[in-house]
């Protein structure tokens, strides 16, 4: 805006140089997005170290399972002779063997999904954090613009075009004219000639 300009509440008067912040914020914008698609993708697909893990989990409990019974039919032969110790002994083992592995496939699937949860988890962190940049951006911005605290006229700006304002330093100054009072005084001759709503032109030498 220039001198004597009007301008109306909220309006800019002055835009400061902005291009290397509008640059940053369609960056800000990129990588959100970006950040959201990640978090979205995690979130669907099934990692191939945890269905490997399912299937490991599976077959474990199968083979105990099976170790189990085999175990318990064999004891119930070797009550009749069915058997030897030694067999016997050996299927005992192989259960053992199988009870382990099944432990160390569920030790396997719980890191699996801690493992899961948690790249999910810092992606989730990595939206937020790009949602606070591109907040910061959009305020930063918006401070670019100095905005008309009320309707008015501009009487005197104070930068040109190009010129470094420093924080805090006024800008312009604006004054609402429907707020103007002007006192003077008129010779009596002249008072029977000024009646209430009756324009009066006043000029101000310079």
């Amino acid at each position: 805006g220039r001198a004597g300009d009007r301008v109306n509440k909220g309006q800019t008067v002055l835009t400061l140089e902005d291009a290397t912040l509008k640059n940053s914020l369609a960056d800000a914008r990129l990588a959100l997005e970006s950040a959201r698609v990640n978090a979205s993708t995690l979130e669907k697909q099934n990692p191939e170290d945890l269905t490997q893990a399912r299937s490991r989990l599976i077959a474990a409990q199968s083979a105990l399972e099976n170790a189990t019974r085999l175990r318990r039919a064999n004891e119930r032969i070797y009550a009749v002779g069915g058997v030897s110790e030694q067999e016997l002994r050996n299927n005992r083992a192989a259960e053992e063997q199988a009870r382990v592995e099944l432990e160390g496939a569920q030790g396997v699937l719980a890191r699996a999904k801690r493992a899961g949860s948690e790249g999910l988890a810092a992606q989730k962190l990595s939206v937020q954090q790009a949602q606070n940049r591109l907040n910061q951006l959009e305020r930063d911005l918006a401070k670019t613009r100095v905005i008309a605290p009320f309707s008015g006229e501009i009487v005197e700006t104070y930068a040109q075009t190009g010129e470094f304002i420093s924080s805090g330093n006024r800008a312009f100054r604006l004054i609402d004219p429907s707020s103007l009072k002007v006192r003077f005084s008129v010779p009596s001759s002249e008072a029977s000639k000024l009646t209430v709503g009756k324009s009066v032109l006043l000029k101000v030498a310079d």
